[in-house]
C-alpha cells in the first residue's frame, strides 16, 4: 500500500469528523483532549456498518462483484459501476469530475477514461463531465443515517411515510426498512424505498440517471420501464441465472424469471460493498490505544 492510498484512508475517517462543530476546534492536541471530544462524538475504534461485514468467499458477495464489474446494468451496455469506483483507484475514480457514458468502454476508469473522452470532444469535454466527484464505495457501509453529497437518501424516523411521497415500495409490512430519496440538504422531490439498508437503496439509483448509466440518449425511458430492460437483459443470459440460482441458493426448478429480479440484484450490490471495509488504519489503532498519530495527524 503507497503513502496516497494510506493518507486517502484517513482522509475517508477523517472526513466522517467534519460533522464537529466549530466549538470542537481543539488548541490542545494532548491524546487527553483528543480522547474527550471522540468519546463526545461516540467515536470508537469499532465502528458497526450498516451493512453485515460478510466474507468474500459469501456467494452473494461475489454475485455483487460480478455485478458491480458488469457493463449488463448500464442501458446501453457500455459502463459498469466500476467505471466511476474502481478499486485500483481507492473506490472512485481519482477525478475531480467523472466521466459518465459518453465513453464507450467500461474497462477504462480513472485518467484513461478521461483521456478517452478528451480524444472524443477535445474541445468540449469539460461541458460532458458528470457535475459531482465520484465519491468513494470504500467504507460506504459505514453511514448509517445517509448517503450521497448532500445526504438526500437517507433512512425515515418516523413510523409512517409522508402522504406526498409517491412510490408503491411505501407500504407498512415489509421486511425492510423505509429510506427517503429527497430532502436531504437538497430540495429533490422525496419518494421512498423499502430496503434492507442504505447500500441497497442506493445501488438502485444509478442504473436510472442519466449522467451515469442511463445515459442522455433514452430519456423515455422511466424508472420501472428501465429496471425491466436490465433485469430481462440478466434474464435472458443462462450465465446470470447460474450465479444468481447458487447466490440464493435456488433449485433446479426455478426459472431465471423467477430468480432474478431488481432487489435481488440490489441486494447484491450492496452486500459486496458491504465487504469493501477498511478499518485497519493508524486512525482506528489509535483510537483504540494500540498506536499513535504523528502532531500534524493530530492537528487535521
Amino acid at each position: 500500500m503507497n503513502n496516497k492510498t494510506v493518507f486517502f484512508y484517513l482522509g475517508v475517517v477523517f472526513f466522517g469528523l467534519s460533522r464537529f462543530a466549530d466549538a470542537d476546534v481543539l488548541t490542545d492536541i494532548s491524546d487527553a483532549s483528543i480522547g474527550k471530544l471522540l468519546r463526545s462524538h461516540q467515536i470508537t475504534g469499532t465502528p458497526e456498518p450498516d451493512t453485515p461485514v460478510e466474507p468474500f468467499t459469501s456467494p452473494v458477495v461475489k454475485l455483487g462483484k460480478k455485478l458491480f464489474f458488469s457493463p449488463d446494468l448500464s442501458l446501453s451496455g457500455a459502463v459498469s459501476c466500476a467505471s466511476c469506483h474502481h478499486p485500483q483507484t481507492a473506490g472512485g475514480d481519482g477525478l475531480a469530475l467523472p466521466v459518465g457514458v459518453i465513453v464507450n468502454d467500461h474497462t477504462l476508469f480513472g485518467q484513461k477514461r478521461l483521456d478517452a473522452l478528451k480524444g472524443l470532444y477535445p474541445d468540449q469535454y469539460e461541458e460532458l463531465l458528470i457535475p459531482r466527484n465520484s465519491p468513494t464505495v470504500f467504507n460506504a457501509s459505514l453511514y448509517r443515517e445517509n448517503l450521497f453529497w448532500d445526504g438526500r437518501l437517507q433512512y425515515l424516523q418516523e413510523a409512517l411515510p409522508d402522504a406526498g411521497m409517491a412510490s408503491p415500495a411505501c407500504g407498512v409490512g415489509g421486511n425492510g426498512r423505509l429510506v427517503r430519496l429527497g430532502n436531504g440538504y437538497s430540495n429533490v422531490r422525496p419518494e421512498c424505498y423499502e430496503e434492507k439498508n442504505l447500500l441497497q437503496a442506493q445501488a438502485r439509483l444509478p442504473m436510472v440517471s442519466p449522467f451515469e448509466m442511463k445515459g442522455l440518449k433514452d430519456a423515455h425511458y422511466n424508472h420501472h420501464e428501465l429496471y425491466e430492460v436490465i433485469i430481462q437483459r440478466l434474464q435472458s443470459n443462462p450465465q446470470w441465472c447460474s450465479v444468481f440460482r447458487q447466490a440464493f441458493a435456488e433449485s433446479e426448478a426455478a426459472t431465471c424469471q423467477e430468480m432474478i429480479h431488481i432487489d435481488r440484484v440490489t441486494e447484491a450490490l450492496s452486500r459486496f460493498q458491504g465487504h469493501l471495509l477498511f478499518i485497519d488504519n493508524a486512525f482506528f489503532r489509535y483510537v483504540k490505544g494500540k498506536g499513535d498519530l504523528t502532531p500534524l495527524e493530530k492537528r487535521g
